[in-house]
């Protein structure tokens, strides 16, 4: 959730009035969030949960 508000607020500046930017930023957080989630091992990824 921390990487995701990092990667929006990042990527804030790049909004304006249309809704392209918010899909294509939320879209590029639903794939971080899945990278990261499989690149932590089995077991630390079961503690967090």
């Amino acid at each position: 959730m921390v990487t995701d508000g990092l990667m929006v607020a990042v990527a804030g500046p790049f909004f304006d009035s249309s809704v392209t930017p918010k899909v294509g930023v939320i879209a590029l957080c639903a794939v971080m969030t899945v990278v990261l989630s499989r690149a932590m091992p089995g077991q630390a990824a079961a503690s967090i949960t």
